[in-house]
């Protein structure tokens, strides 16, 4: 949240008579809790004890910072491969037809065109700021800490060709200094990983994220 410091905030479900999951109360500046420079502005400084009129001043600055969430409409997920031949149906797939729309897809070899790829990286990294990339190669897999080394996105590259070649892991394990990309083996957990660092500043992704990980986890007692 651009000025403040959201802490968190409450949001009233209820059930009607049919068992439809509704929102049974209002979503307003009194909602959340907020800090600006460390300071509660929110009702939290009435329970604390503060005076009437010094509530009135916090909640209608909460209400003008809280008019500013900040979103990062252009993130994408950027899978980035060497050839057109290499399959990327499990990288779709785990993403679902829902969120389709954060996968950007780009083709082009870092070993082949290194100048064309520094190039074309950067004019992606500011088109697509708050991104995170994919790198699916096969055989040497570079193109993950050239990317890395070249950019504050986060990479993580996937050795597509580690099933038939497993050494081939090792193009992307074995990094430098200040080439921070990860490495997964699994189109479906790099989609995740993606997402779960997307999610930090996307409400929306949060939301997603949050509801796959209590549809694992918790235990539904039908009422």
């Amino acid at each position: 949240m651009e000025g403040g410091c959201l802490v968190d905030f409450k949001v009233e479900f209820g059930l009607d008579y049919l068992g439809h999951l509704l929102v049974a109360d209002v979503i307003d500046s009194d909602s959340w809790r907020v800090l600006l420079d460390g300071v509660h502005i929110d009702k939290q400084f009435y329970r604390e004890g503060g005076a009437v009129d010094e509530v009135l001043r916090k909640l209608v600055l909460a209400t003008e910072l809280t008019g500013h969430f900040r979103l990062l409409p252009h993130q994408r997920i950027i899978l980035w491969r060497w050839s057109e031949k290499d399959d990327t149906s499990a990288f779709s797939k785990a993403l679902g037809a829902d969120l389709e729309d954060l996968l950007v897809e780009k083709v082009l070899s870092a070993h082949k065109e290194p100048t064309h790829v520094a190039r074309t990286f950067q004019i992606y990294a500011q088109q697509y700021h708050g991104s995170v990339v994919i790198a699916y190669v096969g055989r040497s897999n570079g193109l993950g800490p050239i990317l890395s080394a070249a950019s504050t996105l986060p990479v993580i590259s996937v050795p597509a060709s580690v099933q038939s070649f497993p050494a081939d892991v090792w193009s992307s394990l074995r990094m430098p200094s200040a080439v921070p990309a990860a490495t997964v083996l699994d189109p479906g957990n790099a989609i995740d990983l993606a997402l779960n660092i997307l999610s930090a500043s996307n409400p929306r992704l949060y939301a997603h994220k949050r509801t796959k990980v209590e549809d694992r986890t918790v235990n539904v007692v039908p009422l």
